[in-house]
């Protein structure tokens, strides 16, 4: 008898007997099946009739045609070709991982919430040890709270979950029943009550400069690296964000352990900042050794996300026009929010420029240029597009207010002149009348 089965006898027998908290747990081939015994005597029809007596004293008799069995709570049986133990509910973790060989349980392990790492044994401190040879020593972690349970996979080897291989860094939510396959092994996932979800309740605007509301209460970072990590992460999505790049960029002169430290610093102010516990600031964000990741079910509204998701499905006129009002992050000049903004202003330019809209809608459009190239810097080649959208719709006035704007900006700021190719896209415009 192993020691979680002693360890999980001992307290049932400390436990009243109630059939209302028992339950009959059967392996059958690679299926794991549940049925809550909600009575003394309960007859479940499976290929055959099974009949299952609660007895006193904490035992139970079985009955399968002809067989006959008795057994103690969270005592493992086989019988019938399958394999099962009747438990008390109140007695067991939330999450369980079983491993089978040829469909048939050769281990289990109880999980409680927390990091459970899963690997072959060696250096690392595995509280899911795997002895095949296909799997290796850093395989995969799991990262299980009240109000969710995910896989995290690390390494190359093969990590599948429900037939669909899964990717070296990617995280994915797990589910009752699900198979995971590491190298060779095939493990059951079992989630012995759902997890409480927890609903987003965060808001983000990085649109016009950095917001943060739990709620509706705006959140104030203490430390502009918050704001830099959490902008970095939510432009990344559900993408793991490099560590060792993000070190780097936040504290050059640093060295490596210092830079780590300060991280930490730097996410613990952010977990003060949002007063979340432990739990819910590791599903906000997900730290591994190598990489950071945004929990984004835990927000309710992040407006880059709602314009890149209008973009790509192609959103009714009244919702894209109004959606770029202001341009990513202003107020960041860093190398690493130039690109988005720079890629998101034209997404949204090149979205609106296909829609037939009336002056009304064009005037907003050409309102959000104006508001986006006063405020930030781009390279020419961004102008050029805008000005096509005017002269499309013969709104040659703007193009001269933005070129004289460009103009003045790089005198004032470099002392050179546009280049002959921007003069050109000027110079190149018809000679139609204002409207």
């Amino acid at each position: 008898m192993s020691l979680e089965d002693s360890t999980l006898r001992t307290e049932l027998e400390r436990l009243p007997e109630d059939p209302r908290f028992l339950r009959l747990e059967i392996l059958a081939g690679e299926e794991l099946l549940l049925f809550p015994l909600l009575d003394r005597v309960t007859r479940l029809s499976l290929e055959r009739e099974w009949l299952v007596e609660l007895l006193a004293e904490g035992k139970v008799r079985l009955m399968v045609d002809s067989q006959e069995r008795l057994v103690r709570l969270g005592e493992r049986f086989k019988m019938a070709g399958a394999e099962g133990r009747i438990v008390d509910v109140r007695t067991i973790p939330p999450y369980s991982l079983i491993l089978l060989e040829q469909g048939v349980r050769t281990r289990r392990w109880e999980l409680e919430p927390g990091i459970v790492r899963i690997g072959r044994q060696g250096r690392r401190d595995n509280q899911v040890t795997l002895s095949d040879q296909s799997v290796s020593r850093a395989h995969a972690s799991l990262r299980l709270s009240e109000s969710a349970a995910l896989i995290e996979v690390e390494s190359q080897a093969l990590t599948a979950l429900n037939g669909e291989r899964l990717l070296p860094g990617s995280v994915h939510a797990l589910c009752h029943g699900d198979r995971i396959q590491l190298g060779k092994c095939t493990l059951v996932w079992v989630q012995e009550r759902a997890p409480t979800t927890t609903q987003g309740f965060l808001r983000l605007e990085l649109l016009g400069g950095f917001r943060l509301f739990n709620k509706t209460t705006e959140v104030h970072l203490k430390t502009e690296k918050a704001k830099v990590i959490l902008s970095r992460l939510a432009l990344l999505r559900e993408e793991s964000l490099p560590l060792a790049q993000l070190l780097e960029d936040l504290w050059p002169e640093r060295p490596a352990v210092r830079q780590r430290k300060n991280l930490s610093h730097a996410l613990k102010a952010l977990q003060s900042d949002l007063q979340m516990d432990d739990d819910l600031f590791q599903e906000l964000v997900v730290r591994t050794p190598d990489s950071l990741r945004l929990g984004s079910h835990l927000f309710s509204s992040v407006d880059i996300w709602k314009l890149q998701d209008r973009c790509e499905q192609g959103a009714r006129e009244a919702e894209l026009v109004e959606w770029h009002r202001s341009p990513l992050l202003p107020e960041m000049e860093e190398s690493w929010s130039l690109t988005p903004r720079r890629q998101l202003f034209l997404r949204w330019l090149d979205r609106v420029g296909r829609l037939r809209l009336d002056r009304s809608q064009q005037q907003t459009v050409l309102d959000s240029i104006t508001n986006t190239l006063s405020v930030v810097s781009f390279e020419e080649f961004v102008y050029q597009p805008c000005f096509e959208l005017a002269r499309s719709w013969n709104r040659n006035d703007m193009i001269s207010l933005w070129s004289q704007d460009y103009s003045e900006r790089l005198m004032n700021e470099t002392g050179d002149r546009p280049s002959d190719i921007f003069l050109s896209w000027i110079g190149s415009r018809s000679d139609d009348s204002e409207i």
